[in-house]
């Protein structure tokens, strides 16, 4: 679930979500504000996408800022339920950053929870999502 994923770094991470797919992994994102470069690597890569932008209005000057959007998650979160560094893990990855140049520099933080009770309660709610508020890619 990222909201602004965009520039070199977003590329670079979505060219690493694809390949992880290619490999086996089951990558889903739920987007916001993603750039047409990572979708693009995205679905070229076979990660299945959704968008929480939502027009729903069909009006292109009621949406948020320069955006059409009356609806977007503006959540910035990965979780895995898998294996990492070598060890099983079910972990939520959570906070303030974007997957952008930007967020290298700016301020941001990231927390790691490392717990199953966690990451059950963000993949509940990133099926309820998935399920019922966004559209696909």
């Amino acid at each position: 679930m990222m909201y602004a994923w965009v520039g070199n770094r977003g590329q670079y991470l979505a060219s690493k979500a694809a390949q992880l797919d290619r490999q086996g992994c089951v990558v889903r994102v739920i987007l916001s504000g993603a750039g047409s470069r990572v979708k693009k690597t995205l679905r070229r890569g076979g990660v299945q996408m959704r968008s929480a932008d939502l027009d729903t209005d069909h009006d292109k000057e009621t949406g948020f800022d320069d955006t059409p959007w009356e609806h977007f998650t503006h959540e910035k979160w990965m979780s895995l339920n898998g294996v990492y560094a070598g060890a099983p893990m079910r972990v939520v990855w959570t906070g303030s950053e974007n997957w952008s140049d930007k967020s290298e520099v700016n301020d941001e933080v990231t927390i790691t929870i490392p717990r199953a009770r966690a990451h059950e309660a963000y993949a509940r709610h990133f099926e309820t999502l998935w399920k019922r508020h966004t559209r696909h890619l």
